[in-house]
């Protein structure tokens, strides 16, 4: 949900030229244009031609449809498989200018493009004995806002695949909760007690990453790396576009791909499978070769950026070398600036090295070379403005096996890497009644990862802390960026999370067979 701000205001103006002159004085005739009797009449002629195709209704609340939009949505439902139409319970798609939500501060509600709705909150039940999935008492819908119009139609298809892969989630009683799912992506839960809880009381509870897993579903260009990891829900959301999207994503992740094959897309496939090559990085090295030997260097770009989609590091470091090595030898122009945009797609210093090499040939021009939003967002001056104050995410703390520990995401820690920074993470914990009683507080540094960073609490000596029971406590930590060559640094305060730890408490649940939706009453959209 990034980086699209654009307004443009449609204006008819009727201009006379000076041509459209000289043709009246001379008494030439000129055929006029005529504009349509009833403009209107033909938009509602493609709002029901849509609804006759996919059975869903096109809604204006406050924004109306144009011919335009609606044969772009029409065209991106066409590549969808018929299980995603007419679904149950979900009868209309929205058009409205932006989100009608209030969201956190770091985030614009013109920052997102899309939505899809209804919400939920999950609940774990003494009671029951069940981790319980509440769906707001609302019909499924799509909501659109205006700056998906304005995307790539690469990209607007990729955003309303995602989206339908929410929907076709929620109202199939939501796949991305269901034990095979969950095994496959390798999330777990995690229990999170209320800070005025007892022993007895109901909970929330989340599903966390696994931190040694290399990647989650591949993402598309608009979201950060970490974007699959926030929750089951958008990892299989993503796979969904990936399954429609990416040639390589059978490759990279097969179980994914299998799983989607047979309960979503009923064996639909969009790319052809490849006997021939079962190993991911295989194929991919192969095919860049292929490619170079070919001078192709618009395919090198393709194949960089469906790299680029999860984090890989010893691909990012093959393929970086390669294009690394093809550098000196390349010529001015348009091939050297594609080998540049290439560069810019993988997390890796080689690829700051590649681009640098250009530069100092003046093979390529960087001022032309960062106008490209992908090498905007690598550039140095993005970098240490912007990207060195993005927050953490996903804070949580919680025990396992008698270590305490605390594990988030941070979106910057693959960038950093590639522009020469270490991450160093400094953490405290203190009473919340008095924020200068440090009761523990100590530091890790990465160099690289995958994002999801997971820190054990430990004392000096190594043993686990030993957090006190049923006291309000604050865990806050810190980022600190600094350059291995100039030592140059960048603090960030990165988040602090509230939390208390009841007694005899137990964070990591494993009973997935338990997560179960609770659908209102009205409406009873849930597929059978």
């Amino acid at each position: 949900m990034n980086n699209y701000f654009k307004y443009l205001t449609n204006r008819v103006v009727c201009i006379v030229t000076i041509a459209s002159m000289i043709f009246i004085l001379m008494g030439a005739s000129r055929p006029y244009y005529e504009a349509p009797k009833d403009y209107r009449e033909q938009i509602e002629k493609k709002m029901a031609e849509f609804q006759s195709a996919f059975g869903y209704e096109l809604v204006e609340l406050g924004k109306q449809w144009t011919k335009k939009e609606v044969e772009q949505l029409h065209s991106a439902f066409a590549k969808l498989p018929p299980g995603f139409f007419n679904m149950k319970g979900m009868k209309a798609i929205y058009r409205l200018a932006h989100l009608q939500r209030d969201l956190p501060e770091s985030v614009s509600v013109q920052d997102i493009p899309a939505a899809t709705f209804p919400a939920f909150n999950t609940i774990y039940r003494h009671m029951e004995d069940s981790y319980n999935i509440y769906i707001e008492n609302q019909d499924p819908r799509l909501e659109l806002f205006n700056g998906i119009f304005y995307e790539d139609p690469e990209v607007f298809e990729n955003i309303v695949h995602h989206e339908m892969g929410h929907a076709y989630d929620i109202i199939h009683g939501f796949l991305s909760f269901s034990k095979e799912w969950l095994e496959i992506t390798q999330f777990r839960l995690l229990h999170l007690p209320a800070l005025d809880g007892t022993k007895s009381s109901d909970f929330l509870f989340t599903l966390l990453n696994d931190p040694k897993k290399q990647s989650y579903a591949p993402v598309s260009q608009r979201h950060v790396q970490t974007y699959s990891r926030t929750n089951p829900q958008e990892d299989f959301a993503n796979s969904i576009a990936a399954y429609i999207h990416y040639p390589y994503f059978r490759y990279s992740h097969p179980k994914r791909y299998s799983f989607l094959k047979k309960h979503v897309f009923k064996t639909k496939e969009y790319f052809p499978a490849e006997s021939s090559s079962s190993n991911y990085q295989a194929k991919v090295v192969s095919d860049l070769k292929k490619l170079l030997l070919e001078r192709n260097w618009k395919g090198v770009v393709s194949l960089s950026r469906e790299v680029s989609r999860d984090f890989n590091l010893q691909l990012y470091d093959e393929v970086a070398g390669l294009l690394e090595q093809a550098a000196p030898g390349i010529s001015g122009g348009e091939d050297a600036f594609n080998l540049a945009t290439a560069s810019c797609y993988l997390f890796h210093p080689k690829s700051v090295n590649t681009i640098r090499t250009l530069a100092k040939a003046k093979k390529i021009n960087s001022d032309e070379l960062v106008k490209q939003e992908v090498c905007q967002r690598i550039s140095r001056d993005i970098f240490q403005d912007r990207l060195v104050k993005y927050p953490l995410e996903s804070i949580y703390f919680f025990q396992e096996n008698g270590v305490s520990q605390v594990q988030f995401l941070d979106p910057v820690l693959q960038t950093a890497y590639m522009r020469g920074y270490r991450s160093t993470y400094t953490w405290k914990i203190f009473s919340a009644s008095n924020s200068k009683n440090v009761l523990f507080q100590g530091k890790l540094a990465f160099t690289s990862g995958n994002g999801s960073v997971n820190i054990p609490l430990r004392t000096a000596s190594g043993k686990p802390l030993a957090v006190p029971e049923d006291t309000l406590l604050i865990l806050q930590i810190e980022v600190e960026r600094q350059n291995t060559k100039t030592f140059k640094r960048f603090n960030n305060p990165g988040g602090a999370i509230r939390f208390k730890i009841p007694a005899e408490f137990h964070y990591i649940g494993t009973d997935l067979e338990k997560i179960r939706p609770v659908f209102p009453l009205r409406p009873a959209f849930k597929d059978s």
